[in-house]
């Protein structure tokens, strides 16, 4: 697989290809500045509803985001003594998120999920991006604009 590079100069943008054989396909690179976005969420369920059933909920939306372009990792982790998830997502913009959305269940993952508490992680030209979602999520935003490590995967 070949693989491309992006970078800013001042007449635009460069592209650079490096493709070992004959296999120069590759896919589009990432452009210049740009930086993944993270959401975390707290969860808890919903009265009358178990382990089981959330494990239902976070395995229909890792299906979800596994079949959506530009989501990178869906992880969550149950803490048993407060009854309370931490879910962590990782995607490339706004766009991909709305795609992922999408492609999930949205009723049957509320039924049992709440979301009590939501962080988006992202620069300041990602954010409008979000449009309503940001209220509806009630989500805090973090902006990594000028931070260590800006949202770049090390």
């Amino acid at each position: 697989m070949a693989e491309s590079t992006k970078e800013a100069t001042n007449e635009g943008a460069k592209v650079t290809t490096v493709a070992e054989g004959t296999d120069a396909t590759a896919a589009p690179p990432t452009e210049p500045g740009s930086s993944k976005i993270v959401l975390t969420v707290f969860e808890s369920l919903h009265e009358g509803k178990t382990l089981d059933d959330a494990k239902a909920a976070w395995a229909h939306v890792a299906e979800a985001s596994a079949k959506t372009p530009g989501m990178r990792r869906f992880q969550s982790s149950w803490h048993e003594e407060s009854k309370t998830a931490f879910v962590s997502e990782v995607f490339d913009n706004a766009e991909c998120y709305q795609a992922f959305f999408g492609n999930l269940d949205v009723p049957m993952v509320t039924s049992i999920i709440k979301f009590d508490n939501v962080t988006l992680q992202c620069a300041s030209h990602q954010v409008a991006a979000f449009g309503p979602m940001i209220g509806n999520l009630g989500a805090k935003v973090y902006l990594t604009d000028g931070c260590a490590g800006a949202g770049e995967i090390l």
